[in-house]
């Protein structure tokens, strides 16, 4: 939180109501040192990242038909070729990437920092203490969630 609160009053400091939605859009492409530095660092975070995060994406897509699929197998084989363009052309296709980026982190940002550990607890403690608090958790992180999202949304259809 303090991480992203810095970086945003950076941005706001630096350029204002001009800053882009994803500050270093706001740099020069290739003269700032420091953004081209971040951009290659953004990069190799997300190359490095996607292995993990494609192998989940995989077994969610695959566990959608209810019996669990085998590595090796066609399904599983097409699964791992066909996805990976899938990804590539929406993200092609996406001329906001702004709001993608704005949705996923509500999304799932509301997710994994409020319901999932609230729900998680409330199935794992058979409604023993703390009930209230992980319900109030649940719904605020389903609030976080909606709002954090059609405020995304608002901005980009804005813009």
């Amino acid at each position: 939180l303090a991480l992203s609160l810095a970086i945003m009053f950076a941005g706001h400091a630096t350029f204002g109501g001009a800053a882009a939605p994803l500050v270093l859009d706001s740099y020069h492409p290739t003269a700032d040192a420091g953004a081209t530095a971040a951009r290659v660092a953004t990069v190799a975070s997300l190359g490095c990242s996607f292995p993990l995060i494609f192998s989940a994406l995989r077994e969610a897509a695959l566990s959608l038909g209810g019996a669990g699929v085998a590595p090796g197998t066609a399904a599983w084989w097409a699964a791992t070729l066909a996805l990976p363009p899938l990804a590539l052309a929406v993200a092609l296709a996406s001329e906001n990437l702004g709001l993608v980026v704005g949705v996923l982190g509500s999304l799932l940002g509301g997710a994994i920092i409020y319901v999932a550990p609230a729900a998680m607890h409330l199935a794992s403690s058979g409604g023993g203490g703390g009930r209230l608090a992980d319900v109030a958790l649940v719904v605020y992180g389903v609030a976080q969630m909606t709002v954090g999202t059609a405020v995304s949304v608002r901005h980009a259809t804005r813009s």
